[in-house]
Formats: structure tokens, sequence, C-alpha cells
């Protein structure tokens, strides 16, 4: 397990110890990419306590899976079922708090990490006590930033109907440098609402203060809601960009085009966030389902698998509708 060696402020030296989380589904030939990325963090016999969560892949790849992390010695963990997102990774971060980590790392498979990269993030943290969690300068695989994948702004109401099709096409929003902050300089280490979920490192106390991530999202919104869970927790709480680490995320450019899953999981997930975290009226989340009925009808004028899911999007409306009927 990686010790981080910091200083007090009497100058004793104090031995942080950091876990990683990654979370595999269908996809065991990037988590052992993303695992050995990890593995050459390690100095000498001691490195990161890594943790692979299956979240119920097919029954390939988690054989394929099992024989990797035989393979490269680390520990797999096996969901029963799909969760998402929040749950696959909270059952390697139960795990992780077990054994003691002082932080954890939470990165996606198709992740690689640099191998100066946690360190950094560690240190950082010594420079700013407030800062809860910390990412890294993301870069593709053509070592281009991606400017829509690094720092992140509070998301309110109205942005809702502005974060995927159709509405998020008019540019005149100004989503891009609203809230994904593209202007910004990302040369700069700098205090944020919020960062970048795949790749992160908590600090421990994060999910003793203010819980784990919440498993009402299957995908989505999480990031945003990490904010809102330090600024609430702790006067101050806030997340940390470092420009000096550095993470690739070499996944497939978006094709642009929406497709029947990720509306619906958009629709919940804004609901969800609408919900819990907004407070928001019941006209105003009764509105917000009506805009994604309208999407999903616009949409299926020229994608005919749109009109192939639309009985699991009318069960997502109907599940979604228990989150529009009591205000707080």
């Amino acid at each position: 397990m990686v010790r981080a060696r910091v200083l007090c402020r009497e100058g004793c030296e104090i031995v942080k110890r950091v876990g990683a989380v990654v979370l595999n589904y269908n996809c065991s030939s990037l988590t052992k990419r993303c695992c050995e990325a990890l593995l050459d963090i390690r100095g000498g016999h001691q490195g990161i306590e890594i943790v692979v969560v299956d979240n119920c892949s097919a029954d390939s790849d988690l054989r394929n899976l099992r024989g990797v992390t035989s393979s490269i010695g680390v520990t797999l963990l096996e969901s029963k079922s799909n969760g998402g997102y929040s749950a696959g990774n909270n059952i390697g971060i139960k795990h992780l708090l077990k054994m003691g980590c002082d932080f954890v790392l939470v990165v996606n498979p198709d992740v690689i990490i640099s191998p100066t990269a946690v360190g950094k993030l560690v240190s950082a943290f010594e420079q700013d006590e407030d800062a809860l969690f910390a990412g890294p300068r993301i870069v593709g695989a053509d070592g281009s930033i991606d400017r829509r994948a690094q720092i992140f702004r509070r998301w309110g109401y109205y942005a809702t109907f502005f974060s995927k099709y159709p509405l998020s096409k008019i540019k005149l929003t100004g989503l891009d440098s609203r809230y994904y902050r593209t202007s910004r300089d990302f040369s700069v280490d700098t205090p944020v609402f919020t960062v970048s979920g795949c790749c992160v490192l908590f600090k421990a106390s994060f999910f003793r203060d203010c819980g784990f991530l919440d498993e009402a999202y299957f995908m989505y919104n999480e990031e945003v809601t990490w904010g809102l869970k330090a600024q609430a927790c702790r006067q101050g709480g806030h997340g940390l960009y470092v420009a000096s680490a550095e993470a690739i995320h070499d996944h497939p450019k978006s094709s642009g085009v929406a497709s029947p899953f990720t509306v619906t999981q958009r629709m919940k997930s804004n609901l969800i966030y609408c919900e819990k975290y907004l407070r928001c009226s019941r006209i105003q989340k009764l509105l917000l389902l009506s805009y994604y009925r309208l999407s999903y009808c616009y949409l299926s004028r020229s994608n005919d698998s749109f009109i192939d899911h639309r009985s699991a999007f009318i069960a997502a409306q109907r599940e979604s509708m228990s989150y529009c009927e009591v205000d707080e």
C-alpha cells in the first residue's frame, strides 16, 4: 500500500495510506491496463492497495477478470447486481476504509494514471485542509486537454434542461464555459467546486463526514453531488484541481448521438438531483419530466431505437414520478 510521507506542523513525519478502486463492467482488458499503471506507482515492496469491483459483468468477462486480478495480485470483489457507478465504487471504498486507508482513489478502467499523480494529489491536500477530494489534469490519448472533463461548477435547476439533447445544441446557453469551466487556465492548481469522476482522490474523512457516494444515481450527476456534500458537511469544504498531476482518459470520443438508455438515465438522475439536492418544487420537477418526455418523442423521429425502447422509458417515467409527488 502506498505510504505518502508528509510532515505535521511540529515537523514530525506522518505516513498516509492510499488505496484505489477500479470498477469493471465488461471491460477486463481495460481494467488490466489501468491496474498495471497503478502498480507502476509502487516503490520497492510497497504500493497502492488496489481493489477491483466487478459490477455484474457477463460470465466470459468475469472469468477473464478473475485471471487478470489473480495474475497481477490485486483484490477482486464481485457484485451480484449492477447498481451503477456509485453503488459499485462504494463496495470498494468501504473495503479500503476497513483496511485503514487515509485516501481512496476512484478511477475508471479506461484511465491510465501517471506514476507521480497520486503523490502530487496527496501533497496538494497538505496545502489546503478544507479540500476533501482532488482531481488531476485529464488528457486524451493524444495528449490534448479534455476541457469538459476538468473543473465543474454547481449545477442549478435550469442547467438540467441543457445537460443533454436537444437543448444542449443551443450554443447561446454558454453551458460549456459556465458549467464545465472550459475557459479556465488548466495549467494552474486551484480550489474548485468539483472535479471529474473518471479519476478522483478522496480523503477518507469525506466518507466519514459526508457519507458514501449516492446510490440513488445509476449514472450522471455524481460529481456535482460531491461538491454539494463537501459544502454541506464542512464550512468551506471543496475540491482541488491539481494541474501537475496527470491522467490519460483513453475512451472513445462520443458520437454526439443520444441513446434511449442515456436519455432515460439522465432524466432519472436529474429528477433525483432536483428532489434531493436542489429541493425543487413539484411544478419544477413536473416541468423537467415533461421536457424529457418531449425530448424522447423528438429523438424518436430520427432514431428508431427510441421507438424500440419506449416501454423502458415509460417505466422509468413512472418510477421518476415518485420524485414529483410530494414537496419537502
